[in-house]
């Protein structure tokens, strides 16, 4: 649990965020260096050749760049004296090995002096410049040119630059720092691979510590979206995609002229791209977790979209196609069929005149059996459509049918019949059962009248043996149950069959509200439970019968008496929604409520499986009819431990 809670910590988070994109800059950097050094031969070449191999490359453009603007006039020579740079330069003519320009007057005894030198051809055209190639030479620096030029590269218009670079490294500028830079990466040329390898695990560390804490927070167990989660995915990695690109594109401008603010800028860059990967994989674990990593996407919303038009198109035209009758859909598909009959006539070489006869005599015999057809297919359509709307008296008329169509005709008459028969013969049931219900009630009533009136003076006698008054007080409680049994059966019995008598009329619902406050106070108080009201400043009327819902919120107050836990509240409210009257009852039950809210409309269940309360499990069942009967509506529902019972009437 501690650990859970750790990963939803956002000081944490943040730490881990910025552990990992430390370590994958130093990765990158340490990837980088590593490239580098196998690049320049540092693990092959000696120091002095590895490092001259790494000046070289830093020069490449630097000095042809020189050479171009020397030739032309154009260069700014103050900049490469030796008071300026680290490295000097000379250009010679490629003809002869003259001298065209120098940076210093002693450049060649300082060129013998220095072990980092090294030697470009450099090519200038008529129309331009360009770079044919580099020739290195650093043991033979200094030579003759026939030691190391070929001689097709002796010619007009070809130059030798020779660059000697200072090895004490005087002067602060990119050599300087391209030499701190080296003597690290030699100095860590083998313990690289173990600062790769620990960044990179640490960042895998870092990397599943927040992917695991992705989206969620110290207050709940739920995934919390970001402002960075709302934004498409695929609109996300355009931007990120086109804003690294640029930043690289920059980078590498930078780099080609050698600018001084090209290694901060490439510092920058890494860090950037880095915190832009963590930043993607945190983002797209919440939308995992989410479930929007594709549907939060402007690709998945546009094949949405298009899915919508189609179902729109589509479902317009099976409308469009079910409104038409089923005669004029075969008028039209006859004359669609006929039309492309028509042109691949047209289209041929025989004689028209035959083959427009025939055409017409085929589509006249084809027409009428057409006709004939979707006349029986339509009187089969309003059979099917009367059964279905609950006409079952409806009669398909299978006088001028033929072959199936009439013998399908049959048998929708054969299952109206069927089921006419059977919704009489249930009626019948349920009449029955309601009479039986009744009498059987009325002939036990009889009975159960003397046992309760003879029990009751019993219990009244004096009598010294305790026994028997315990007895006849046990006789008399459950006569007395027996007796509230049987009438809440008829009653159940009659509303559910409509044959209770309703009388309509103006009902304030505010006041059966303050009624059963005062009537179940006590008894509330007595099963230590706590009443909260609540209703509304104006007084709430519908249409409904006084005595019908006196009985239902009895029986619904009774069901709260019985099953709510004690120490708990109840809540009975009485609101207006959008006019509509709303009555809620709300209680915390005592017993597992291991029934769902349909099973406990039913007659005879009850909230408590063990059965072990009073009760018959009649009352909500008389509820709801009587409810219905007045033209409400009764919904119960089961949340854990949580019931609620809200009555719907229709307001005044």
């Amino acid at each position: 649990m501690t650990d859970k809670r750790l990963t939803r910590k956002l000081p944490v988070k943040i730490t881990a965020f910025c552990m990992a994109v430390l370590m994958v800059c130093i990765a990158v950097v340490s990837m980088v260096g590593i490239a580098v050094m196998m690049e320049t031969g540092v693990y092959e070449l000696s120091p002095t050749d590895a490092k001259i191999n790494v000046m070289q490359n830093s020069q490449f453009h630097v000095a042809p760049q020189l050479a171009l603007d020397v030739l032309s006039g154009s260069a700014n020579r103050a900049q490469y004296t030796a008071e300026r740079s680290n490295a000097d330069f000379q250009i010679l003519s490629a003809v002869d090995g003259s001298e065209v320009w120098s940076s210093r007057e002693n450049f060649g005894d300082f060129a013998a002096s220095t072990g980092l030198r090294f030697t470009y051809l450099y090519w200038q055209e008529a129309m331009g410049s360009n770079y044919l190639g580099t020739w290195t030479s650093y043991y033979d620096f200094g030579g003759s040119m026939a030691d190391y030029l070929p001689t097709e590269d002796r010619q007009e218009g070809n130059y030798l630059i020779n660059v000697a670079v200072d090895p004490t490294f005087p002067v602060t500028d990119n050599l300087s720092l391209l030499n701190v830079l080296f003597n690290i990466l030699y100095s860590f040329r083998f313990g690289i691979y173990g600062i790769l390898a620990a960044s990179a695990a640490l960042f895998i560390a870092c990397l599943v510590f927040l992917m695991y804490g992705a989206g969620r927070r110290t207050v709940d167990e739920a995934i919390h979206a970001s402002w960075v989660t709302r934004i498409p995915l695929d609109v996300l990695a355009a931007g990120i995609t086109i804003a690294v690109s640029l930043m690289f594109v920059a980078l590498n401008d930078m780099f080609y002229y050698s600018s001084g603010g090209a290694w901060v800028f490439t510092g920058v860059a890494i860090l950037a791209a880095a915190s832009i990967l963590v930043g993607c994989c945190y983002t797209v674990a919440v939308r995992v977790k989410l479930r929007t990593l594709w549907r939060n996407t402007v690709i998945w919303r546009i094949c949405a979209f298009i899915k919508r038009v189609w179902l729109f198109i589509w479902r317009g035209a099976k409308e469009l196609a079910g409104g038409l009758p089923l005669i004029w859909k075969l008028v039209v598909g006859m004359l669609a069929l006929a039309l492309v009959e028509f042109i691949f006539i047209m289209a041929t070489e025989y004689d028209l005149g035959v083959l427009v006869f025939f055409w017409f005599i085929e589509k006249l015999v084809l027409g009428a059996a057409g006709m004939c057809l979707a006349l029986m297919l339509r009187r089969l359509q309003k059979g099917g459509q009367a059964l279905a709307a609950g006409d079952l008296s409806y009669q398909v008329d299978t006088s001028r049918m033929l072959w199936d169509f009439k013998k399908h005709g049959e048998d929708l008459n054969s299952i109206a019949l069927g089921m006419n028969r059977a919704v009489e013969e249930r009626l019948k049931s349920e009449r029955m059962k309601t009479e039986l219900i009744t009498n059987v009630s009325h002939d036990i009533k009889t009975p159960l009248t003397s046992i309760i009136n003879y029990s009751d003076l019993i219990c009244k006698e004096n009598c010294d043996n305790e026994k028997i008054r315990e007895y006849s007080a046990v006789l008399l409680r459950q006569s007395e149950r027996l007796k509230k049994l049987i009438e809440d059966l008829v009653d159940a019995s009659k509303a559910s069959t409509g044959s209770i008598e309703v009388n309509l009329a103006p009902f304030e619902l505010d006041v059966l509200l303050t009624q059963a406050m005062g009537e179940y106070e006590q008894k509330l108080s007595d099963c230590r439970l706590e009443l909260i009201t609540k209703r509304p400043e104006n007084s709430v009327r519908i249409m409904a019968d006084g005595r019908h819902m006196w009985r239902i919120f009895d029986n619904l107050m009774n069901n709260i008496c019985k099953y709510a836990m004690p120490g708990t509240r109840v809540y009975l409210t009485v609101e207006e929604r959008f006019g509509q009257a709303v009555v809620s009852f709300k209680n915390t039950s005592k017993y597992e409520l291991d029934v769902s809210s349909d099973e406990l409309m039913e007659r005879f269940v009850r909230g408590d499986s063990s059965r072990s309360t009073e009760g018959s499990g009649l009352g909500l069942s008389i509820a709801r009819s009587l409810t219905e009967l007045q033209g409400g509506r009764l919904e119960l529902t089961v949340d854990g431990d949580l019931f609620k019972a809200v009555l719907t009437f229709k307001e005044i």
